[in-house]
């Protein structure tokens, strides 16, 4: 990950209640940092739910999606409850 994105999921996973609004340029990153920040929240905090919405439903599952190819091809395949999940959910095992 870029040093931007780094930054994005350091943000997103601050203990703690917070909003966070991601402001950046197209082809920024943004949506595989809030990504990765989703992953890590899901697989540290057992129950974890992250929503994922826009003004869009395609926007919303582009992100599902990108978690879906990151899963598959990688060691997070494993944490992945693949029989629950679906194109608009993911589920990890841990929940």
């Amino acid at each position: 990950m870029y040093e931007n994105q780094i930054e994005i999921v350091d943000t997103i996973c601050k203990p703690g209640p917070s909003n966070v609004v991601v402001l950046a340029s197209r082809s920024g990153g943004k949506t595989y940092a809030v990504t990765m920040a989703a992953v890590r929240l899901c697989l540290t905090i057992p129950k974890y739910s992250v929503i994922v919405f826009g003004p869009k439903q395609e926007q919303a599952t582009r992100i599902i999606t990108e978690l879906i190819k990151i899963a598959k091809s990688s060691n997070l395949t494993y944490d992945v409850d693949w029989k629950r999940s679906s194109r608009q959910r993911l589920y990890f095992k841990n929940s």
